[in-house]
């Protein structure tokens, strides 16, 4: 109970902690294993690393130069998160969005770009969103 109150506490879900006892004795009393699962349990969440884990599209989306600016402030109203931009002949870009999200965005590019963006998506996967602080 402890530590499922200590989880509970920082709003985690989706998530296992154990917490093993090498003491088997009973010096500590009822108080003080409720103290040392508790320290234990806190310890082990400050420490994690806490991912915002969601379904997501990632796409590639390939435009001129003239209408990389554009595309760009329509990827963040959007809340894509670019993860790789390659300049070579044109512009294209690698982005992950929300899976929910992925159609209102391709809609909102083909209509910003005048359909001269070629959008394609390249995989349905699980990604981090708090990276960004999504």
């Amino acid at each position: 109970v402890p530590i499922y109150e200590v989880l509970r506490k920082e709003g985690l879900t989706d998530v296992c902690c154990v917490v093993t006892r090498y003491f088997g004795g009973v010096l500590l009393g009822a108080g003080g294993l409720v103290r040392a699962y508790t320290r234990a349990a806190k310890d082990a969440v400050d420490t994690a690393q806490i991912k915002l884990m969601a379904q997501a599209a990632r796409l590639e989306v390939s435009v001129d130069y003239a209408l990389y600016g554009r595309i760009s402030q329509v990827l963040a109203e959007h809340g894509a998160l670019t993860e790789h931009e390659d300049f070579g002949e044109g512009v294209t870009l690698t982005v992950c969005i929300r899976a929910e999200n992925a159609q209102a965005l391709c809609d909102r590019l083909t209509d910003v770009c005048c359909g001269k963006a070629k959008i394609s998506k390249s995989e349905e996967l699980w990604y981090d969103f708090a990276k960004q602080g999504q």
